[in-house]
C-alpha cells in the first residue's frame, strides 16, 4: 500500500533526479528544443489510493494512467510554463478487512487541463479534470465472478476533479527538433471522487459521507517537437 512513509522514503531519489534535470538544463551553445515553445504527446502510469474506508473497510492502490498533450514555453533559463490536455483514469479500492476476495474498485474517467510550472526540472501544477464517467468493479467472494458496471456522472454525483501536484520534468535527450522528459509526478486530490452516498462501500453501515478524494502518484514520459521561431531571445 502507498503510504506517506512511502513518499517521504522516496524524496532522496527525487533530490536525486532533481539534479540531474537542472544539469540537463545547461544551455547549449545552439538552440535547441527546450529554448523553444514546444508541443507533443504524454503518457503516465501509476498508482492511486483512496485513504479514508469505511467501517470494515481497507483501501488498496489501482492502476491509473493519464495520457494527452503537453507543451511547454521557457520564460526564462530556468524556468517554463507548463499546459497539460488530456484524458485521465483513476481509482479507489476498498477490500473487506476479514477476505481479501470480496472487494471493490471505482474508477473515474476525467477530461483533464493542467497547468504548471517547472523550475529548472522542479515542477509544481494543478491538475483540473472534468468527469465523463467510469466503472465499479466488485467481486464478493473466492467462489463469485468479477461483476461490472458503469457509473453515471450525473446519477452517482461524481466531482470535478481539483488536485495540485509536484514532481519533476526531466529532459533525457534535447536538440533543435524536440525533446524527450521523464515525469515524476505526485498529488493530492481536495475533494471527493464523488457525494453519492454509496460509492464507498460500507456507508450505509456508517451513515456519514466518507473522504473519497485520492493521493496519486504517477510516472511517465513527455516527448516534445519544438516549434521554429518561437525560441527564448
Amino acid at each position: 500500500m502507498i503510504t506517506f512513509r512511502t513518499v517521504v522514503r522516496s524524496l532522496p531519489l527525487l533530490s536525486v533526479f532533481l539534479v540531474a534535470g537542472t544539469a540537463g538544463r545547461a544551455q547549449s551553445p545552439e538552440i535547441t528544443a527546450t529554448q523553444m515553445f514546444s508541443l507533443g504527446p504524454g503518457y503516465s502510469g501509476g498508482a492511486t489510493v483512496s485513504v479514508d474506508p469505511a467501517l470494515y473497510w481497507l483501501v488498496f492502490p489501482v492502476y491509473s494512467y493519464r495520457f494527452g498533450l503537453d507543451a511547454t514555453y521557457p520564460i526564462t533559463p530556468v524556468v517554463d510554463a507548463t499546459l497539460g490536455m488530456g484524458v485521465e483514469r483513476r481509482a479507489a479500492g476498498f477490500r473487506w478487512f476479514q477476505e481479501t476476495s470480496v472487494w471493490e474498485k471505482r474508477a473515474v474517467n476525467y477530461l483533464t487541463f493542467s497547468p504548471g510550472i517547472n523550475i529548472s526540472a522542479l515542477h509544481l501544477g494543478f491538475d483540473i479534470g472534468v468527469p465523463t464517467g467510469g466503472t465499479r468493479t466488485w467481486r464478493n467472494g473466492p467462489d463469485a465472478r468479477v461483476n461490472e458496471s458503469d457509473l453515471d456522472p450525473d446519477a452517482d454525483s461524481l466531482n470535478v476533479l481539483l488536485e495540485p501536484c509536484i514532481g519533476a520534468v526531466i529532459p533525457v535527450y534535447d536538440n533543435r527538433i524536440g525533446w524527450l522528459g521523464v515525469t515524476i509526478m505526485a498529488g493530492y486530490a481536495l475533494n471527493n471522487m464523488s457525494e453519492h452516498f454509496m460509492f464507498s462501500p460500507g456507508q450505509e453501515v456508517d451513515r456519514v459521507i466518507r473522504n473519497t478524494g485520492t493521493f496519486s502518484l504517477r510516472i511517465g514520459l513527455t516527448g516534445q517537437i519544438g516549434i521554429p521561431g518561437t525560441a527564448r531571445e
